[in-house]
């Protein structure tokens, strides 16, 4: 009798994505500092922070969770606040695990990651697993509270000696933490930084790179649906196979690694039309790539100064230039001022902007470039 969810079979279709999992991610050039997404990487880890916490019904929108990531103060419940910053503190333990050469998994591990998600909020029981019977969304009966701690010490040491392929690994350690629900509340969010975890031992660099989040926020339902259908009304994985989550689970993340590959083909392009723009007008080089962001977010005098290692003087004085020169156009008063695109970058016709809007909505991308 299986105690756990780990038997699956593959549909032809999840062999051949894993096959262009594979052949794709080795093609992968290490994370280097004028790579795109360094630029980016703020506003797409707010895009995954947004999307998971909006799952579980957090009423911030992607705006005001880059703003509050920012350090910005926003006009929404405290509580609400904390989860925002209560999932990006995670995510950031779970990099940190994720990069440490000897890390191993452990059911601490699991414990200490629901424990940030949930500090200070009034549901946080310092990663206790939970010792009552639950019912999930009246509907889905988990394994009695009893049998938790049994069942999650076998799920850490299936993650130690798995050998399935990564995205199946990953597949089943999000099924598993939700199938087996340890915590009395987070244990969605728990499942998903796990599983970003994971993605990153697995040749990721980066878990904004290939977040799944925005898209099961858009597609909350069918998200759901997927876990009911291949979980059942109870907890029973000798009558519940894991093939429906698996295979729908690779499909996501093979489909979000097209992102990635998009971006590499599109942002040189987009920064040479750029620059040879700036660069005609008389306009410093290094504009074009400020103008490329902001073509895609707000920008802040903080951020320029940060990215481009200037004094905050010198940062507010070109975004002044580039404002006079017709590529910006403020926006908010002093303190909270951004710069939006103005007509001369509002003219370009760029890629970058349409494909990252596409990925932080939760659209599908897939793998072949444009």
């Amino acid at each position: 009798m299986d105690s756990l969810h780990v038997s699956y079979v593959l549909t032809p279709t999840s062999q051949q994505r894993l096959n262009e999992w594979d052949n794709a991610v080795p093609a992968e050039p290490p994370l280097q500092p004028m790579r795109w997404h360094v630029a980016l990487q703020r506003y797409l880890r707010s895009a995954t922070v947004s999307g998971s916490t909006q799952i579980e019904g957090n009423p911030l929108t992607l705006t005001e969770v880059d703003a509050l990531l920012r350090g910005d103060s926003v006009d929404a419940p405290r509580l609400a606040q904390l989860e925002v910053i209560n999932y990006n503190h995670a995510l950031e333990l779970a990099t940190s695990l994720a990069l440490t050469p000897t890390f191993t998994w452990s059911e601490s591990d699991v414990r200490v990651l629901n424990h940030q998600i949930l500090r200070d909020l009034p549901e946080d029981r310092q990663g206790r697993y939970r010792e009552e019977p639950v019912v999930v969304t009246n509907f889905y009966h988990p394994p009695e509270h009893q049998y938790v701690p049994g069942l999650m010490g076998e799920l850490v040491e299936w993650l130690r000696n798995d050998t399935d392929h990564p995205l199946v690994r990953v597949a089943l350690l999000h099924l598993n933490i939700a199938a087996i629900h340890p915590f009395l509340d987070g244990n969605g969010r728990t499942a998903r930084v796990a599983s970003s975890l994971e993605i990153m031992r697995a040749g990721i660099g980066a878990s904004e790179l290939i977040s799944v989040e925005p898209y099961l926020a858009e597609h909350r339902d069918e998200y759901f649906g997927m876990l009911r259908e291949t979980l059942g009304e109870t907890y029973s994985p000798e009558r519940h196979v894991a093939t429906p989550w698996v295979n729908y689970s690779i499909g996501l993340y093979v489909d979000r690694l097209g992102f990635d590959r998009r971006m590499r083909s599109a942002w040189p392009l987009d920064l040479g039309m750029l620059a040879d723009a700036v660069s005609n007008a008389g306009h410093p080089a290094e504009w074009a790539q400020l103008l490329l962001v902001a073509a895609i977010q707000p920008l802040r005098t903080r951020w320029v100064a940060q990215f481009t290692n200037r004094s905050m003087p010198t940062a507010r004085n070109m975004l002044n230039a580039m404002r006079g020169a017709g590529w910006l156009s403020p926006s908010g008063q002093t303190r909270a001022r951004s710069y939006l695109p103005g007509p001369r970058l509002d003219a370009m016709v760029l890629r970058t902007p349409d494909i990252v809007e596409r990925y932080v909505r939760g659209q599908t991308l897939g793998l072949d470039v444009d």
